[in-house]
């Protein structure tokens, strides 16, 4: 044979698309490539009235304008071409455009010596506009099989704003603001959303009282409470309109029938011609300190939110007239916890420097409420979808527990330590088929954080400077859905001869097929990131007393210290509702970034 060995041919040259691919061939004989132009313009512009003392307007514009085309081919050559020739031949075309514009005015007025004021009050625009198709066809443009699917959505944010910042004796601070935000996500009877917060301050410090504490720098008690409103939901058709009825057309091949002649039909998509803002409410208390001229500084923050009405997509009962999931407002969730921030100049001299800061985040995340009426047998609904067969989910969202808990089965072991596969813990006691029923899964931790620790420094001497940032998780899970649906002795083995590569953590397991809702693939991800290490160099002057500059050298991503087994421990998490939070189910490592950098002063 005269053909690349990376390709597997029959004797006739034609490709074997039952074939394991080679990764070889899957790199040489697809060419996936695009170019893509971004425009990004600002301006800002201030005026200050001439016939109002302390009166200045303020215009801000912008634009983001963002153009990408390309294509993905798969040459006919390759194994897989033939499986499914209709992918095989791909062209995308995609434009972004984002405006934006705002408006205020601010007046700044001191009264008498004890008072001052500060008013704000504004307009805000904002345009998301999004175009392009999609053209998937085979090799053969006129074959019956191509399509292109062309698309548009847009949105528009308007909002009205006021702000009102009160001095009293430069002591006693006050701040109230009130925004009226509008969507076009919503009907017209949600559109609007009415924002009010308001904030105090106190700086204890000034008091006559702590006069002659001159350790103390800094001493102020801060306290608040505000609303805030969420619209945000995605970037598909279903998000940007969720409250207008729409209907998708059969795909060809898909008619219904009616005699000898076949009639293309129009399904209707969920929507809630309701949805209305997402609603968060704050509440917070705080202290911040300092000692020693600021060389010893901190703050603690005592806080709690709860957001109302939450935006989400819910699973409908089955026996409706829809597809399975709705875009509605459903559930109450709380969130309380404590931040702790310490910055401390461990050294001060006119050669040596040294600083270290950190901060602390304990967080408890619950979900209080889930459905309209209060219903103390509801047991939630299920969410995480994963790899591997279809609609396969393993977590839940239930009243009580976070948000995002995994829903599995306690795995059973044998004497030697090895899992068993497909035995479980029967959790109702009811025997027979454990893993067929539901109620024998467990609500096992949740991907979420309990403790985020940030940790940074920098050193310098003289003209030379070191510093680092890095990050600590504590107490978040993930699922290893690479593991659970690449690493079973089934996919070695090809019904027709071939052998395929797997992943080598089937050792862990020996699973010759799927246990998806095993909680062995349920690990603990906390870890160690080092965000950025970097050291410079200062140079006063360079051929000339005109010139200055630095030479440094960074490192992003530059190492991490874990014991997840996967690529990496840090996957997509948070405390709102949302799916695949916690799911580890990618197969590209972060990079690790090296740069060295040049800064002149002229």
């Amino acid at each position: 044979t005269n053909h690349d060995p990376s390709l597997v041919m029959d004797p006739e040259e034609a490709p074997i698309n039952i074939a394991t691919h080679n990764p070889v061939a899957q790199l040489n004989y697809r060419d996936n490539t695009s170019s893509a132009q971004r425009y990004i313009l600002g301006g800002k512009f201030d005026y200050s009235l001439p016939f109002v003392e302390g009166l200045k307007a303020t215009l801000n514009l912008g634009l983001d304008y963002y153009d990408s085309e390309g294509d993905d081919i798969v040459s006919p050559l390759a194994s897989w071409s033939e499986r499914e020739p209709a992918q095989n031949i791909k062209h995308y075309e995609e434009t972004r455009k984002n405006s934006l514009l705002d408006f205020y005015l601010n007046y700044s007025k001191t009264l008498g010596a004890d008072h001052k004021l500060d008013l704000t009050g504004g307009y805000s625009y904002q345009h998301f506009d999004v175009s392009g198709s999609d053209a998937n066809r085979s090799w053969t443009e006129s074959d019956p099989g191509a399509d292109t699917i062309a698309f548009k959505r847009e949105y528009f944010l308007l909002s009205f704003f006021g702000r009102l910042n009160y001095t009293l004796k430069e002591k006693y601070l006050l701040t109230a603001t009130l925004r009226n935000d509008r969507s076009s996500r919503f009907g017209d009877s949600e559109r609007s959303g009415l924002f009010p917060a308001v904030a105090f301050a106190w700086k204890i410090n000034e008091e006559g009282f702590l006069n002659g504490v001159s350790a103390l720098s800094e001493l102020k008690l801060r306290a608040g409470w505000g609303q805030t409103g969420q619209q945000d939901i995605g970037d598909d058709n279903k998000s940007f309109y969720p409250y207008i009825a729409s209907y998708t057309g059969s795909q060809q091949g898909a008619y219904y029938q009616f005699g000898n002649t076949f009639y293309p039909t129009q399904r209707p998509n969920p929507y809630d011609a309701n949805i209305k803002w997402e609603t968060t409410t704050t509440q917070n208390i705080g202290l911040d300190f300092g000692f020693l001229d600021g060389r010893f500084s901190g703050s603690v923050d005592f806080y709690k939110r709860e957001t109302e009405d939450l935006i989400n997509e819910i699973p409908i009962a089955a026996g409706s007239n829809f597809s399975n999931f709705l875009i509605t407002n459903v559930g109450t969730l709380e969130n309380k916890g404590i931040e702790v921030g310490l910055t401390a100049g461990i050294i001060s001299t006119p050669d040596l420097n040294w600083e270290i800061s950190g901060n602390l985040t304990y967080n408890q995340n619950e979900i209080t409420k889930l459905t309209l009426i209060d219903d103390p047998t509801y047991p939630g609904y299920n969410t995480g979808e994963i790899d591997g067969g279809v609609g396969n989910n393993v977590q839940i969202n239930s009243v009580g527990n976070p948000t995002n808990t995994f829903y599995l089965f306690s795995q059973v072991y044998g004497q030697d330590g090895m899992p068993i596969e497909g035995l479980y813990v029967d959790k109702t006691g009811n025997g027979g088929n454990v893993s067929g029923d539901e109620l024998n899964k467990y609500h096992r931790n949740n991907p979420a954080p309990e403790y985020l620790i940030g940790l940074s420094s920098r050193v310098s001497y003289k003209a030379f400077d070191f510093s680092f940032s890095g990050r600590i998780n504590l107490n978040n899970y993930v699922y290893n859905n690479n593991a659970s649906n690449k690493a079973l002795y089934q996919n070695l083995y090809n019904q027709s001869g071939y052998t395929s590569n797997i992943l080598t953590a089937v050792e862990d397991t020996e699973f010759t097929t799927a246990q998806y809702w095993s909680d062995i693939y349920l690990e603990d991800a906390s870890f160690f990131r080092m965000d950025n290490i970097s050291v410079g160099y200062s140079l006063d002057k360079i051929f000339s007393d005109k010139v200055n500059g630095r030479v440094s050298f960074t490192v992003q991503n530059a190492f991490v210290i874990t014991d997840y087994s996967g690529l990496d421990p840090e996957i997509n998490s948070g405390a709102k509702l949302g799916p695949n939070v916690g799911i580890d189910n990618n197969i590209y490592p972060r990079p690790r970034t090296y740069m060295l950098g040049v800064n002149l002063n002229f």
